[in-house]
Order: C-alpha cells, then structure tokens, then sequence
C-alpha cells in the first residue's frame, strides 16, 4: 500500500494512540518502541501498515524534533578523550604492521624489518631493510 492510499480514520489514530502504552518512540530506544507500536497495530489488524506510515503520520501530530530535544539520556553521554594501555595497543598493532611488512616484502630472501616504536606519540611504524645479493665483477 503506497503512503498516499493510506488513509488515517479517528478508528486508526485510536487504535495508535492504545498501541503507543507504554511505547514512547523518542529518545534512544525510538526504533525499538516503533516496532512494538508496529506489532500491536499487526496484531489489531493493520498489517499492511509500515513504520514509515506511522513516523509520517506522528511527524503531521507532534513535533518530533522538539519532542527528542526534551528526552533526556538515562547514561553518561560526555565525550572524552582517551588512551588504551599499552599493553592492548602494542601486540596488536605489531601483528599489524608485521601482517603488511609481510605483503609488501613477499617472501624476497634477504629483506629483513625492524619495528620502530615512537614512545612518545604511541606510533609504532617499520623499516623494512632489502639486502640484495652483490656479485662480483669478474677481473
């Protein structure tokens, strides 16, 4: 059913307004609510109704916006800044480096890398050194 065929009848809106207790659809769990809105709504009969159908038809109700400016978050939501401990970072982001040494290097006899850690920064890059065989000019 197009969103232009469905038309909201004071039967519908009702039956909304009785599938929205206790289902708020603002603030973090909105999608989650939706769709126990949407359930009830199947459950009542309505299953060709969409939750594109019923935001659309709240959005012409309420203003949703202003409604999820006034929802408060039931958690600590300040970002700040942080750093893991060494002690995760470091054997992973060798395995990492190693891993693309490795495919830039191939399996060329005579290349060998070091890792080099920039403490202060918590970077941590490699040198890859490529040690060619040298031939001897004959006299």
């Amino acid at each position: 059913m197009a969103s232009d065929e469905l038309e909201w009848t004071a039967e519908l809106e009702t039956q909304l307004f009785h599938a929205m207790q206790g289902h708020k659809p603002v603030g973090v769990s909105k999608h989650f609510h939706m769709v126990c809105i949407q359930e009830q709504l199947h459950q009542m009969g309505w299953k060709q109704l969409s939750a594109d159908h019923i935001w659309k038809h709240l959005g012409t109700m309420y203003n949703l916006e202003a409604l999820e400016e006034t929802e408060t978050i039931p958690f600590p939501n300040e970002v700040v800044d942080f750093t893991l401990p060494d002690d995760l970072v470091q054997p992973t982001a060798e395995k990492e480096v190693e891993r693309e040494v490795e495919k830039e290097s191939g399996s060329e006899s005579g290349s060998q890398w070091i890792l080099v850690s920039d403490c202060c920064n918590n970077k941590l890059f490699a040198v890859v050194i490529s040690i060619a065989p040298t031939s001897k000019a004959a006299p």
